[in-house]
């Protein structure tokens, strides 16, 4: 993707150290990398002026968790992931699939 058609790049970098998190978590607990699979929709790189940015987050086997954040979220996410409500959703995001909530 060329620079002129990225609009958003610190969203897009918040949603790929959410995304880094929550894969290094399921790790940890003992999933596999090709188990774990996280979409954004829309792109946060691309997403235009849309207050959220939803997140699928599917392991195989165990079903999927949709996960709503915020454009100040992703914003703030680009430095620490640490944030009280960034932290509690990506949280809740693990503990869901590890447990296999669909």
């Amino acid at each position: 993707m060329n620079s002129a058609t990225r609009r958003n790049p610190e969203l897009a970098r918040g949603a790929m150290k959410i995304a880094d998190t929550i894969r290094t978590q399921l790790v940890q607990r003992g999933r596999r990398h090709d188990e774990i699979s996280l979409k954004w929709n829309p792109d946060p790189d691309l997403a235009r002026r849309r207050v959220t940015t939803e997140l699928r987050a599917t392991l195989a086997d165990c079903g999927s968790v949709h996960q709503l954040f915020s454009r100040d979220e992703l914003r703030v996410s680009c430095e620490r992931v640490s944030t009280p409500s960034v932290a509690a959703k990506v949280d809740l995001i693990v503990a869901s699939l590890s447990a296999g909530l669909p």
